[in-house]
């Protein structure tokens, strides 16, 4: 099941000294907090971003994924390509012929050429 969601306006900057990490995105009866490492990727849909979690649940955020990249740790998260977001905690293939990476959970996210070599260097495959 999807659901869209807005992001709250609460976290219209990341703060890097706030020691409260979950995402707050609005849904239809509330707001659900969102735990980063619940995220497995995201993935770009027009103006919004599709948020992949642990439970095998989406939500639409109505947040570009550029946007979501700010929220996002640098050091977890790692932007494959235009469309892409992947934690790295949740790679379970690299496939480098394909330039794709295959999750946990089966989700197929697309490597950009570009990104490959940094990519490997993020899971210490150099």
């Amino acid at each position: 099941m999807t659901v869209i969601l807005q992001l709250s306006s609460a976290v219209s900057e990341p703060d890097e000294e706030a020691s409260f990490n979950k995402i707050p995105v609005y849904t239809k009866d509330g707001i659900r907090l969102v735990s980063p490492e619940d995220i497995i990727c995201c993935k770009a849909s027009g103006n919004c971003t599709m948020l992949y979690l642990r439970d095998r649940s989406k939500l639409v955020v109505t947040i570009s994924i550029g946007s979501m990249a700010e929220y996002l740790d640098a050091t977890v998260f790692f932007r494959t390509h235009k469309s892409w977001i992947v934690n790295l905690m949740e790679v379970d293939k690299l496939l480098v012929k394909s330039r794709e990476i295959i999750s946990y959970t089966g989700e197929t996210l697309a490597v950009s050429r570009s990104k490959m070599p940094k990519l490997k260097q993020a899971l210490g495959l150099n």
